[in-house]
């Protein structure tokens, strides 16, 4: 799946982020939980309560997702991790999600995400990293622990597609800092209906 990623022709010079809301939508506590707990954060004041972020792509006509999940379902694995999947599978339930589009995207600015998206390919969750890094005050490891450990989490994955920098990074900072970096607000059927 991911060298045919790369083989993809992108027909839209745009990036889509999606941030899952949590709000008690599911059965999933946990995604109230990192929601609240990061909310807590100052830094996370008056941020979108969302527990979960995927990165999007139009690639070959179709809005393409990739992120680090937890849940094994959303990216058809025996373990959660990273990888791809179409908007239709992932925006079945679009009320429960948040969208922001980036408005201005070279196609080598894409294209350098997409090889970044093969460095962290086929990594295992990091459920360990998730708690350590939003429960110690401070870093205690080196960044490049993640590499090392191949496990990642969504929000540092999707940091990592858009600067190159794994972070310590909350889905709930993230929508702040790309509203800062000009992306806007789109609905589900919009980003939908931008497929060719």
């Amino acid at each position: 799946m991911m060298m045919d990623m790369f083989k993809k022709k992108i027909t839209q010079p745009y990036i889509i982020e999606a941030y899952y809301l949590s709000d008690r939508q599911d059965e999933y506590i946990a995604d109230d939980v990192i929601a609240f707990w990061t909310g807590l954060f100052p830094c996370n004041w008056g941020t979108i309560a969302t527990s979960h972020e995927e990165r999007g792509y139009f690639l070959d006509g179709t809005l393409w997702f990739y992120s680090a999940s937890i849940r094994k379902s959303m990216r058809n694995r025996l373990q959660g991790g990273t990888g791809w999947i179409t908007a239709e599978e992932m925006l079945k339930n679009p009320e429960r999600w948040a969208l922001r589009i980036s408005l201005h995207q070279t196609e080598k600015e894409i294209r350098t995400e997409l090889v970044r998206s093969g460095r962290l390919y086929a990594f295992l969750y990091d459920t360990i990293g998730v708690v350590l890094d939003f429960l110690r005050p401070c870093i205690l490891f080196k960044k490049g622990l993640a590499m090392l450990r191949q496990k990642i989490y969504c929000s540092k994955t999707c940091h990592y597609l858009h600067t190159g920098q794994l972070k310590r990074i909350s889905p709930r900072r993230r929508s702040r800092y790309i509203m800062r970096h000009g992306y806007a607000v789109i609905s589900v059927k919009e980003a939908l209906a931008m497929q060719n």
